[in-house]
């Protein structure tokens, strides 16, 4: 397949073909027109630029002018945005917005008094209710069982109670403990967060905290009130079947409501003493009154309150 090689221009044909016959590679030279021609023209457009970009075109002074006056435009434009970012930084002043989501307090100025900086009482109280933060105290014997399980066995669980431990009203978990015991109190203090999305908790509130130290499952416990203390530690009356009364010396865990843990001392069944243990000793008779029921030959309106013996009720043990 052959192609014609023609040219675009009308111009004189010029020398320096390559010679007939011999090989030709695609984009290599062939042959062409006279440049004389082209070459002149190019030449004299060199000039032209040479001229127009030389030396002296415009005055160095006036240069320098344009370029001072450029210099203070600037410095006027900044020290312009300057004085706007100061207006708007004096006028955020005038607008006061909460820094936390909670609960606000009742003002503490009115409409038209002076307020500074330096107020001690400010504008107004605003508390973060939910989440809800939880300060408590341990006795410093449960420390150890409180740390081992906060520091090892993932979050420790934090019940917060009303005073009667009638109600749970919140239920979190505690973040840390103090670094030192008080050693006016021989506590450790706690801190706890809360979830309040019931509002249920206000700050400064009085609760009852439990916390979730351990799970022991079959364990034996007993009424906290059965517990006595003596110079021996704890002890409680259990009753026999001859209606005497025995005294078992006892070690007590942690305390949960009414209910204590018994790690040695009682077992599942044993029927403790709970009211009118002061008046008991070792081996003392008593008298099991069922509640609700008149004792025999006692008058159904006498004064002994109801399900109170001569000596003391019983109990069994859960």
């Amino acid at each position: 397949m052959g192609e014609s090689i023609r040219h675009d221009h009308a111009a004189e044909c010029g020398g320096g073909a390559q010679p007939c016959g011999r090989a030709a590679r695609q984009g290599a030279f062939r042959g062409g027109p006279d440049g004389q021609g082209g070459r002149l023209a190019c030449g004299d457009r060199s000039a032209s630029v040479s001229g127009d970009a030389g030396p002296g075109s415009i005055a160095k002074q006036q240069v320098d002018t344009q370029a001072s006056l450029v210099g203070q435009h600037e410095a006027t434009l900044a020290s312009d945005r300057a004085a706007v970012a100061s207006a708007e930084l004096q006028l955020s002043y005038t607008k006061v917005t909460a820094p936390l989501t909670g609960r606000v307090g009742l003002r503490q100025v009115d409409a038209g008094n002076m307020i500074r900086s330096s107020d001690a009482n400010g504008l107004v109280i605003i508390t973060q209710m939910d989440p809800i933060g939880l300060m408590a105290a341990i006795p410093q014997e449960r420390v150890a069982a409180v740390r081992k399980r906060l520091m090892g066995n993932g979050p420790v669980a934090v019940e917060a109670m009303d005073k009667e431990m009638n109600k749970l009203l919140a239920r979190g978990q505690l973040l840390t403990t103090d670094n030192q015991i008080d050693l006016t109190s021989g506590t450790l203090r706690l801190k706890a967060q809360l979830p309040n999305t019931e509002s249920l908790l206000f700050p400064n509130q009085f609760v009852v905290t439990r916390l979730l130290v351990d799970i022991q499952p079959k364990a034996t416990v007993a009424p906290a009130n059965a517990i006595q203390r003596g110079a021996k530690g704890g002890y409680a009356y259990v009753l026999q079947e001859d209606s005497t009364v025995k005294l078992h010396n006892v070690v007590t865990g942690p305390v949960q409501g009414e209910r204590v843990l018994i790690t040695e001392g009682l077992k599942p069944g044993d029927k403790v003493i709970t009211q009118g243990v002061d008046r008991l000793r070792d081996g003392s008779k008593v008298e099991v009154i069922i509640p609700n029921k008149t004792p025999p030959g006692d008058s159904p309106k006498g004064d002994k309150p109801k399900g109170e013996g001569k000596h003391g009720k019983g109990e069994p043990l859960p």
